[in-house]
């Protein structure tokens, strides 16, 4: 008796984590079990960039596995600038496919990781890195790839982290309820782009420190992509003018030629970005310091990359 209760306890003991294992896997908001079923990929899609936390973590894991089960040799790396390239329009320019590995909250870290990753799975032909200015210091050292890494290597993960519960229920209630995830359009607001100028300029700027590891990670992939005859381009996002300004405030426009300098050294460079340039004195071209209007992607920055490539 005293066992059939022990036992019994068990049992109504670990239901709660069989029902949460079980919406994991029926669900699979990452398509890692399967490669699809009853709930769509834009659903899951749009539940993983729901909030700023989530759509670094969820960007990164899904990037990952989606890449794994369809992989092509021409590949985008970067973080959310490189995010927005549509890589549809580009493909109508190339007629060739690309995979867009651009993540919310990259750097440099994950650009590398990135790279190594990609060419794990496939021999690559043509990468096109989109790098910046801001976080090119030593002090940017957080990694994003790592975490996913490891959930791609012990599924058991998928079922003892709540978050993937939650976005198990959260693609279920969008698919049943229908309700729109469109994002609502962003518009000019002067205490958010204040916000972004003070919180991921200034602060990103009076900490810089050059780089040397990133450097050397990037000369790795450089010389490897001559070895191998991998195309290898580097590409310049064009920061608003008021970035530019702590530039010159902080008197760091040496270690922004450096940086420059640095990426030329590596391979073709894409520089998209110039102090007072039209593009760049107009905050109404941005939807903060760093991002472009979309329109402007999708014309300025694809136009000037691919098609003159």
């Amino acid at each position: 008796m005293v066992i059939k209760k022990f036992l019994s306890r068990i049992g109504l003991f670990s239901i709660p984590f069989f029902v949460i294992a079980s919406a994991v896997f029926i669900i699979d908001p990452y398509n890692y079990f399967f490669s699809h079923n009853f709930i769509s990929d834009e659903v899951k899609f749009h539940v993983i960039n729901r909030s700023a936390e989530s759509m670094p973590r969820g960007n990164t894991l899904w990037k990952m596995i989606k890449f794994k089960k369809h992989p092509v040799p021409n590949v985008i790396i970067g973080e959310s600038r490189a995010y927005d390239l549509n890589v549809d329009k580009i493909r109508k320019i190339t007629n060739l496919a690309y995979y867009n590995f651009g993540v919310p909250g990259g750097n440099y870290n994950s650009i590398i990781e990135t790279f190594w990753y990609a060419n794990e799975i496939i021999k690559l032909e043509r990468v096109y890195i989109q790098v910046g200015f801001h976080n090119y210091s030593a002090d940017c050292s957080y990694n994003l790839m790592s975490d996913a890494q490891k959930v791609c290597k012990r599924p058991y993960l998928f079922f003892s982290r709540f978050y993937f519960f939650e976005e198990s229920v959260l693609d279920f209630y969008y698919s049943i309820t229908k309700k729109s995830l469109d994002p609502e359009e962003e518009k000019f607001n002067l205490k958010t782009w204040n916000t972004i100028l003070e919180n991921q300029g200034e602060s990103y700027l009076k900490s810089m420190k050059y780089p040397e590891k990133y450097y050397r990670e990037l000369k790795k992939i450089s010389d490897y992509c001559k070895v191998n005859d991998i195309e290898l381009n580097f590409i310049i996002f064009p920061d608003q003018q008021d970035f530019h300004d702590l530039i010159l405030k902080h008197s760091l426009v040496d270690m922004y030629n450096k940086f420059k300098a640095d990426m030329k050294s590596l391979g073709r460079v894409y520089d998209l970005d110039e102090f007072y340039s039209a593009i760049s004195k107009k905050r109404s071209n941005y939807r903060d310091i760093f991002h472009l209007q979309h329109y402007l992607i999708d014309t300025y920055v694809v136009e000037n990359v691919w098609r003159k490539n």
